[in-house]
């Protein structure tokens, strides 16, 4: 025990004492209660302000300081999602996926379900019922959208150090199939901002480009955030969405050159675009340092560039007769991160990783899926040689963990499935092509896309009985990876084949609402952050009298809480609640150490 102080002990110990059961008392009454804005049944005919000057004369008004986008490890108050409307392959509905999902997260975290209307709502809430769903953690939202992709076009949280929330406003082209003002990027744009008004969330517009009038485009899958400044981006992506005519960057639209590293030929406009998006990316994300990844994996291209691999055909899958050479990407995004690569911590990511085969490939489709796989091994492999001599926004190295990529699945498509049906409308291909009677397509599986939430981590899962057994080793393998890497929380494997025919997975569907102060009041639970991993319990709101230090987690892997009881300048006193040497015992810690501990709080909801 540290003597070196200069106050009585004892007489200062009684006295938080006396406070602390005075407040006990108090709280204890509001244990169980659980509080909600009532303005979630709402439908907008939202038509766009002109925002940008708003945004920042709210930022100014709120005192409020630096804005950071969290890392997704963090707590989260609630996790959006949006009813789906189609189904990527007629008779493989994605509302499967999304319900094992929702139950999953039962007891985790909130969800926020957007639907379009009454009748959606009254549907969904059938269906989910129908499924053994329970309903007491899904707040629905009668908000219209064009389909589910809540990750890229739904609304993506920054917090303020006062803990509060604000979202960011980007433009959008459908992923860079369209326009932006094409119909489906405008209905789809405008979402975010609805969401805002809603929930009443201030709202940062992206500003146009110097010499284009046009805003940056950004997608919330396009990057991954290491929640303290350090940004991955993927060039594939950015040079797609913002150089060109009528796009942010402006000058020529970069041609495609699969032998270069981010599959565009050299372009003298790339580097000048890359500063001012790296300087859209400080202004409205707080990124201090980008780290660029050339290209993602290959079955994410972008369908509008054509089939790929044309240099081998696969004449029959299935009994299905393929009329064209090569395979179709599905409505990829033409190299979203995290399809391969993720801050799972301020200085670790998971990477993707394919292990190449000896086997012969003594097949077609054996051969097209082997050329993938090398494609991907290369890309993966760079990226790992980027990833692992780079350094965060503080200059610390970056630790890579790698997990295994899915086996690649190919299937065939046709009239009357959604994906189908898009591309065979298309009129915007690359390479001039039209979509054949029946398309080839490959699944953009990955395990990079999981979904992490409070205490929670979902996985998706692939094998199923009939399919080869290395498809259920990797399930096994990526479930295992991931436990290691989030200690302490659920590992819960869910089907998503479903939302994948539709070029994306589970992260894609999900974006996540980080706690903000007013929740983590509300709440009134919290636990040691990620990247503290542990912080020191002291005797007093100041000076250093140091009663013991509390982990994230016992020994054992089970949860330690920290119930907040009152605040006072830097330190909150506590009472440790699970299984540790201070289980009971109330002390002061330092705020900026915790983080709210949101699975105790999966009813609870506020906004700022």
């Amino acid at each position: 025990m540290n003597h070196k102080v200069t106050f009585n002990h004892r007489g200062f110990l009684i006295c938080v004492c006396a406070i602390a059961v005075l407040i006990l008392s108090l709280w204890i009454g509001d244990v169980g209660t659980t509080r909600a804005g009532d303005h979630g049944r709402v439908r907008l005919n939202f038509t766009r302000p002109n925002s940008s000057r708003a945004s920042f004369d709210s930022e100014e008004r709120s005192g409020a300081g630096e804005w950071l986008f969290p890392g997704e490890y963090e707590s989260h108050q609630a996790m959006w999602m949006l009813w789906p409307l189609w189904e990527n392959k007629a008779g493989f509905p994605s509302t499967e996926p999304v319900s094992d999902m929702i139950h999953a997260m039962s007891g985790h975290v909130q969800v926020n379900l957007a639907v379009q209307d009454a009748d959606d709502e009254t549907a969904a809430r059938s269906y989910l019922s129908g499924r053994g769903v329970p309903l007491n953690h899904v707040h629905f939202y009668r908000l219209e959208h064009g389909d589910l992709w809540a990750r890229d076009m739904g609304p993506q949280f920054t917090r303020n150090r006062s803990g509060q929330l604000r979202i960011n406003d980007w433009n959008f082209n459908y992923w860079g199939y369209e326009e932006p003002d094409s119909e489906f990027s405008i209905f789809d744009e405008d979402f975010d901002r609805t969401v805002a008004l809603v929930i009443n969330v201030p709202v940062l517009d992206a500003l146009v480009g110097p010499n284009t009038g046009v805003r940056l485009i950004h997608e919330g899958g396009s990057a991954s955030h290491n929640g303290h400044g350090t940004l991955i981006a993927v060039e594939s992506v950015v040079m797609q969405r913002n150089l060109g005519p009528n796009r942010f960057c402006g000058g020529p639209a970069p041609v495609t050159d699969f032998n270069q590293p981010n599959t565009y030929a050299p372009s003298s406009d790339w580097q000048s675009c890359k500063r001012l998006v790296e300087n859209e990316y400080r202004r409205m994300l707080g990124v201090q340092k980008v780290i660029w990844i050339p290209a993602g994996v290959i079955e994410d291209t972008g369908t509008f560039r054509g089939a790929l691999g044309k240099h081998i055909q696969v004449p029959k899958l299935n009994g299905i007769d393929i009329p064209h050479a090569g395979v179709y990407t599905l409505f990829a995004t033409n190299g979203h991160p995290d399809e391969f690569l993720r801050f799972v911590t301020p200085t670790k990511v998971v990477l993707g990783q394919v292990t190449l085969s000896n086997s012969p490939a003594n097949t077609p489709a054996r051969r097209l899926i082997r050329w993938l796989e090398e494609q991907n091994h290369d890309r993966l492999e760079r990226a790992y040689d980027i990833i692992s001599h780079a350094t965060t926004e503080s200059g610390e190295p970056i630790q890579v963990v790698r997990i295994p990529m899915p086996s690649l699945m190919l299937e065939t498509f046709g009239p009357g499935d959604a994906v189908y049906d898009y591309f065979a409308a298309y009129d915007r291909w690359e390479d001039g092509s039209t979509m054949p009677e029946v398309m080839l397509g490959v699944w953009p599986a990955s395990y990079v896309n999981y979904v992490p939430t409070n205490d929670l981590i979902l996985v998706p899962r692939f094998w199923r009985p009939g399919r080869p057994l290395d498809i259920k080793a990797k399930d096994d393998e990526a479930r295992d990876v991931l436990k290691e890497l989030f200690p302490g929380r659920d590992v819960v494997q869910v089907y998503i084949e479903n939302v994948v025919r539709g070029g994306g997975g589970m992260n894609c569907i999900t974006q996540q609402q980080p706690a903000s102060a007013k929740f983590a009041e509300l709440c009134g639970w919290a636990k040691v952050q990620v990247a503290a991993g542990v912080t020191t319990l002291y005797a007093a709101a100041t000076g250093q009298h140091e009663l013991g230090t509390v982990s994230r987690l016992t020994g054992s892997g089970g949860d330690i809480y920290l119930k907040q009881l009152f605040p006072a300048g830097e330190r909150v006193l506590v009472q440790v609640v699970g299984e540790s040497s201070l289980e009971g015992r109330m002390g002061w810690v330092n705020e900026d150490d915790i983080e709210s501990a949101g699975e105790k709080c999966a009813a609870v909801y506020s906004a700022n």
